[in-house]
């Protein structure tokens, strides 16, 4: 049985079609005896095996992106293995995606994107994890602010607060960003945790403290999931 030739015409529109590598365009066509379309499903099938042979991958490189509109504000975080592909255009596109579908739906439509994850992690030949997102609206008396640290834009803040100051807001998520908050209010820290930290202090100051620790509020990096602050300080007082 004669082998179908295969145009140079023919890999190039399954090329642009699916971004697949040449050989492995026209590996495509001959197995499908040309059809395109079949082999745009082949390239699909193959992609996604090898994209579950990559979900066990850690990815420690990403981005954090954040927006603000009006009274809804929306961030999300999507990771990848390393730092050139962080900054490669298909995946910053596969981000704002990501960012968009949460800003209009919330959290829960980053499953949609599952399948748009696969076909990119084929593509890249890295595994590409949707972290997590989440999604705020302001009521009355509130304002929302957003904070992604550059240049790397691996570690971003989404706070809602009381209040009209805008510029206070966003000092307050600068500074959730750097100060790596753990818990949201003094409720949530555990006893333990609370006497080390009063024991700490008390040894550095040689003095007894006599006021409970306020603790940091959590914040959001590219492997954790965002919780409003309380329990802090104005920014401006930082």
């Amino acid at each position: 049985m004669s082998q179908v030739q295969i145009s140079a015409s023919l890999v190039k529109e399954l090329r642009d079609r699916t971004g697949a590598g040449m050989m492995d365009a026209k590996r495509a066509l001959e197995e499908t005896a040309g059809d395109v379309e079949a082999a745009q499903r082949l390239l699909r099938e193959q992609g996604m095996a090898a994209a579950g042979k990559k979900a066990g991958r850690a990815t420690t490189e990403g981005e954090v992106l954040a927006t603000v509109s009006g009274t809804v504000g929306a961030i999300v975080a999507v990771g990848c293995e390393t730092e050139p592909v962080s900054k490669n255009d298909e995946f910053l596109s596969f981000a704002e995606a990501a960012l968009e579908a949460v800003e209009t739906e919330g959290p829960d439509a980053l499953e949609g994107l599952e399948e748009r994850r696969l076909e990119l992690i084929a593509k890249i030949g890295e595994n590409v994890e949707l972290v997590g997102g989440t999604r705020l609206e302001a009521g009355d008396g509130e304002l929302l602010a957003e904070y992604v640290h550059p240049p790397a834009n691996k570690i971003g803040v989404l706070v809602r607060v009381k209040g009209s100051d805008g510029t206070a807001a966003r000092r307050l998520a600068m500074h959730i960003s750097f100060a790596a908050p753990r818990y949201r209010s003094v409720d949530e820290v555990p006893a333990e945790e609370l006497a080390n930290e009063r024991s700490i202090y008390e040894n550095q100051a040689d003095v007894h403290v006599s006021v409970p620790l306020k603790p940091w509020a959590l914040g959001l990096n590219a492997s954790e999931a965002h919780h409003a602050p309380t329990n802090r300080p104005p920014a401006a007082r930082a």
